[in-house]
């Protein structure tokens, strides 16, 4: 389903007062494009309507809106991590890369963040999670160990197997005897 498809899904949802369904499509949407900054605000405007303002707060703290329910969201999420920057940071979880928000008012939320946390500029794209070449997010070293496991799970199943398999001909062989 096409990101314009799902957008008017999402809006026939609300008018139809089914907020909690909205929102669960609005997260798969930014699952699958996480750089889209609409969808983040859209998602927070669900969350403000919802009532959950530490939610609205993540997702319109990227957001040029100055709107007194909306600065008041933004302030429980920043206070419900201590007002750490690097806290914050991590708790916004945009893994759109740099070039996706070059020129917007988001990178320069996002640098001030890095900067007020005294993170490296060039150390900036692993905080926010920088794309391959086909536009999905790094593997992590967790998905690797994981592969890596999984592999060797499955080499130790073939070697069991054989051993099985060749202790059955054995006692069939020798039950022929």
């Amino acid at each position: 389903m096409s990101k314009a498809t799902t957008f008017k899904r999402v809006e026939a949802e609300i008018t139809a007062g089914d907020l909690g369904k909205a929102r669960d499509r609005l997260e798969g949407l930014l699952v699958t494009y996480p750089e889209d900054l609409e969808i983040r605000r859209r998602l927070g405007e669900v969350y403000l309507t919802l009532q959950y303002p530490e939610r609205a707060g993540k997702f319109l703290y990227l957001e040029d809106d100055h709107r007194p329910a909306v600065a008041k969201a933004k302030d429980i999420f920043e206070g419900s991590h201590h007002r750490d920057p690097l806290l914050v940071l991590y708790a916004l979880n945009y893994r759109g890369g740099l070039e996706a928000i070059a020129g917007t008012h988001a990178e320069a939320v996002l640098r001030r963040l890095l900067d007020d946390a005294r993170i490296a500029q060039n150390k900036y794209e692993w905080y926010v999670g920088p794309k391959r070449a086909d536009g999905q997010p790094p593997v992590t070293f967790n998905e690797r160990a994981a592969t890596f496991g999984c592999g060797a799970g499955f080499l130790v199943l073939l070697v069991l197997i054989f051993i099985g398999a060749a202790t059955v001909i054995g006692w069939a062989l020798a039950l022929l005897k």
